[in-house]
């Protein structure tokens, strides 16, 4: 389905909005993508590029740390520790490193090389220890949020002592990882930040007016989408209900008059008599002394 639909959509872009669309925003499964380039919509001239979403991009790295951690499992590593364990390979280090390695390709969207430094300066930091420091990759300054480097700007770096790094076996073992996920031809489809964020949104408040668990006809869905686009690209407010001539205001008014004639109701007799004030159909207040004064509601 998705892949017949993206395929639609390229095909009659030109055609619908002028447009020739060259970029394909995608996740890692290449299915669709692969489709839409090879039946090329606008000709061999237009060739379609595939970017990255940065955020499934990062996702990367915690599956492959994850995955490389149950694969070792209870072996040792060369210092004969297993890769878990405290100040090791745990669960909150990887996604500590995955948040860094996700980090450092959004704030370098717009040169891939200095991406590809921060990705290794990942790796290259967390894994420095005060025999071998390794922090060629990190920011250079007093500005940098390498501490070690703001210390060796200051001159007063003897004063600095490593914590919290990785042990040399297991950064060791992790490196292949970040070989394959800094490769340039991989960044290079990171570069611009993209991501899905903004489909998966959309797609979302679709599902949530037309849900997939219930069976659905085509008029439902077109329904579903197009109210959906309209909260999607202006949200909730007061622009929604100009459009069908509806006044929040009159409409909060009503209700609220509504709800105080019956709270009048119920809560001012009292033993089969009537307390001194009611409401009044506009909305007014009204004294009255043993009469119940309820007058139709119009609005």
């Amino acid at each position: 389905m998705e892949v017949c639909g993206m395929q639609k959509s390229f095909f009659r872009s030109e055609q619908k909005h002028g447009l020739k669309y060259q970029r394909y925003i995608g996740d890692g499964d290449s299915k669709t993508f692969l489709s839409i380039a090879e039946k090329e919509p606008h000709g061999d001239s237009v060739p379609i590029e595939k970017i990255e979403c940065v955020g499934h991009v990062q996702k990367r790295m915690g599956s492959r740390l994850r995955k490389l951690k149950a694969l070792w499992g209870e072996k040792n590593l060369s210092d004969g520790k297993t890769i878990g364990g405290k100040d090791r390979r745990t669960d909150a280090i990887i996604s500590k490193l995955t948040t860094f390695y996700g980090n450092a390709i959004r704030a370098n969207s717009h040169n891939v090389n200095e991406m590809r430094n921060a990705v290794w300066a990942v790796w290259a930091h967390t894994s420095s220890t005060d025999d071998e420091p390794k922090h060629w990759f990190c920011p250079k300054g007093k500005n940098s949020w390498c501490k070690y480097n703001v210390l060796v700007h200051n001159n007063t770096v003897n004063a600095f002592s490593h914590k919290n790094t990785l042990p040399k076996a297991v950064s060791e073992v992790i490196k292949p990882v970040f070989k394959d996920l800094s490769h340039l031809k991989l960044l290079r489809r990171c570069l611009g930040g993209k991501t899905q964020n903004a489909n998966e949104s959309l797609n979302s408040l679709i599902w949530k007016y037309s849900p997939k668990l219930i069976l659905s006809g085509i008029n439902v869905t077109k329904i579903a989408a197009f109210i959906a686009a309209c909260e999607y690209n202006d949200g909730m407010s007061q622009k929604a209900y100009d459009r069908i001539n509806a006044k929040i205001a009159d409409i909060s008014e009503a209700l609220a008059n509504a709800s105080m004639k019956k709270a009048a109701a119920e809560e001012k007799i009292i033993d089969g008599t009537v307390n001194s004030v009611v409401v009044s159909g506009d909305g007014t207040w009204k004294t009255r002394v043993g009469i119940l004064l309820l007058l139709e509601f119009v609005h």
